[in-house]
């Protein structure tokens, strides 16, 4: 998809995002594999590390409901990516009952995929 298809195809909730969404590195490496526009500033790929990584992606998507489709985009990334999207709504679950179950879900995601 070329810069100028990307550009035409994002939602308002995606340049909303953009501009004032709450970012990280995992959050705009989600956003890029989602999108096709590069909003990694110069950064590698990279994963949540922890439960507010993987927060900042759920609040991309949150506000950017019509991102989730292309969820399976980000498997691309690599092994971590692959199954924290795997394990997507578990992870979710589990933060939204126990934030420590989550942490520890994406620590053995890590652990086994790096």
């Amino acid at each position: 998809m070329s810069k100028k298809q990307a550009k035409e195809y994002l939602s308002i909730n995606a340049i909303q995002w953009l501009a004032n969404g709450e970012r990280g590195s995992s959050s705009n490496t989600l956003f890029t594999y989602l999108t096709g526009i590069d909003a990694r500033q110069r950064a590698v790929d990279n994963y949540p590390y922890d439960v507010q990584d993987f927060r900042r992606c759920r609040l991309l998507l949150k506000q950017c409901p019509e991102l989730k489709r292309n969820l399976d985009r980000v498997k691309e990334a690599g092994s971590v990516w692959n199954e924290l999207v795997n394990q997507w709504d578990a992870i979710c679950e589990a933060m939204d009952k126990d934030s420590c179950k989550a942490y520890r879900m994406i620590q053995k995601i890590r652990e086994e995929n790096e």
